[in-house]
């Protein structure tokens, strides 16, 4: 199985920096839990700000990571032997590049590959024969899905109240209590779920079948759901 990890709000904790700037330069106090979507216009940001504010952010020498993530992604590419695959929507894929490779590895950063450069990332799944993206931008997650790729979506705060259709079987599973995704979600059957009572793999449950949705509230259950479909024993070594 083929993972590919989107960068900015799964890895690196790009978005903290990118509010830093904007606060600094507008006295603002924004922090990501006023967001509900990876764009921040509707936040009354003028594009010059934003631009601003990206451009700092890709000019950092490192990022701050989410916690798990070098661990995690460390005993992915340990298992797999393979690159660690990262495709992301940044223009500019050498400042991912470097940015990723800044991270505390241990003892020295894996081999990566980084695609990339559009927000629409489907194109370069495909070209990677990619069966999963790990992701936290809900804006093209439908057609990933449509077209057959699986989606691990990492719970942030600006995708909680996204909509999105998945399939209703055991996907909506908890790590510790299986429960169907209609009785998480006030008895709903019509495909339609509001992301946030959406559920998480259940280790008893089968993990995972292309084309759905699979959602984590951290690497740790990422890490946990990697284990069930690479070895069966809930660990990875």
């Amino acid at each position: 199985m083929k993972i590919a990890f989107d960068v900015d709000g799964v890895v690196l904790r790009s978005i903290d920096v990118i509010l830093e700037h904007v606060n600094r330069v507008t006295s603002r106090n924004l922090t990501p839990d006023d967001l509900f979507m990876w764009d921040l216009e509707p936040l009354g940001l003028d594009m010059s700000t934003l631009r601003d504010a990206v451009n700092h952010m890709y000019g950092q020498p490192r990022i701050a990571h989410y916690e798990g993530a070098v661990r995690v992604l460390s005993r992915i590419y340990r298992f797999s032997g393979e690159p660690l695959l990262f495709i992301t929507g940044r223009c500019d894929l050498e400042t991912a590049r470097r940015q990723l490779e800044a991270l505390p590895w241990n003892p020295s950063p894996p081999e990566m590959i980084v695609r990339g450069g559009d927000r629409y990332k489907l194109e370069f799944m495909r070209a990677e024969g990619v069966d999963l993206i790990v992701e936290d931008d809900v804006k093209h997650l439908e057609e990933y899905l449509a077209a057959g790729f699986g989606v691990g979506l990492m719970n942030r705060p600006w995708n909680r109240r996204a909509r999105i259709p998945v399939t209703d079987r055991d996907v909506a599973t908890d790590l510790s209590d299986k429960t169907k995704l209609g009785d998480r979600n006030g008895g709903r059957t019509d495909g339609e779920m509001s992301l946030p009572l959406g559920g998480r793999p259940g280790r008893d449950a089968e993990p995972w079948k292309p084309g759905e949705l699979i959602r984590f509230d951290g690497w740790e259950e990422l890490e946990q759901w990697f284990a069930s479909i690479s070895t069966g024993s809930g660990e990875v070594s």
